[in-house]
């Protein structure tokens, strides 16, 4: 098993961070749904931001959830989504 951890290597620990999650059907409700229970289930105080449609035409949406980021819910993340869908920033 991999023992790296999914944080990029900018971000400092303790640092506010920003979970985003591309979703490129925007009629894909499965998705949409499986997002906001692994949000429900891993509640916390770290902005969500929903990305939807492809290159050209994304939309992202802050959405009124938080959750609390960690291994857990991005390896969670991974098993519905693909890796290069699933993204950790700072916080500005």
């Amino acid at each position: 098993p991999k023992n790296q951890s999914p944080l990029p290597p900018d971000i400092e620990s303790g640092q506010s961070q920003t979970l985003f999650v591309q979703i490129k059907d925007p009629n894909d409700h499965d998705r949409l749904i499986k997002l906001r229970e692994l949000a429900s289930s891993y509640s916390g105080s770290e902005n969500v931001v929903l990305v939807l449609g492809d290159d050209d035409s994304k939309t992202a949406l802050q959405m009124p959830f938080k959750v609390k980021i960690g291994d857990e819910l991005t390896n969670k993340l991974h098993e519905f989504f693909d890796e290069k869908c699933v993204a950790i920033k700072a916080s500005v």
